[in-house]
Order: C-alpha cells, then sequence, then structure tokens
C-alpha cells in the first residue's frame, strides 16, 4: 500500500503543478486588423479623397482632375495606412 499511496501522492502533486501551469499562463493577444478597421479605413480615404478633390475642382473649375487625382490619393493613405496597422 505504500507504493500505491506515493504514486497517488506524485500524480496529485503533477496534476497541481499542470494546473498552476495552465491557469498562471498568460492569454495570448491576437494583434492584427479587423475586417472592419479595414472598411472603415478604406471609406474615410475615399471619401476624404472625394471631398477634397471636388472642393478643389470647384475653386479651379477643373472637373474631374483633381477629384481623381484626390481620390487616388486617399486610397492610397488608406492603404498605408491598413500596412501601418498589420507591421504592428
Amino acid at each position: 500500500m505504500n507504493d500505491i499511496e506515493k504514486k497517488v501522492e506524485e500524480l496529485e502533486k503533477r496534476i497541481d503543478k499542470l494546473k498552476l501551469e495552465t491557469i498562471e499562463k498568460p492569454i495570448e493577444k491576437k494583434s492584427g486588423i479587423t475586417g472592419e478597421k479595414v472598411l472603415a479605413e478604406m471609406i474615410a480615404g475615399l471619401l476624404f479623397g472625394f471631398i477634397c478633390g471636388w472642393y478643389i475642382d470647384e475653386y479651379f473649375d477643373t472637373k474631374p482632375l483633381f477629384l481623381l487625382i484626390m481620390i487616388f490619393l486617399g486610397l492610397a493613405g488608406s492603404i498605408y495606412n491598413i500596412y501601418k496597422e498589420t507591421e504592428k
């Protein structure tokens, strides 16, 4: 019986040790960018480019030159922001 009691005691110690390891193990945060954030960045870039381009074209009477340029710049800025977020 003494041998069995030692084995049971060793198993209980191992179980307690494993419980402590799993409880104390920190939860890893998933880094990355969500689809909602990507969509928001793209829409914001498009809107910003559209609005700025529209007003510049109205001021200089050059429709649709600056509208197109600013839309592409807004998209480029959005893509750059998304790239920066994914690098974190």
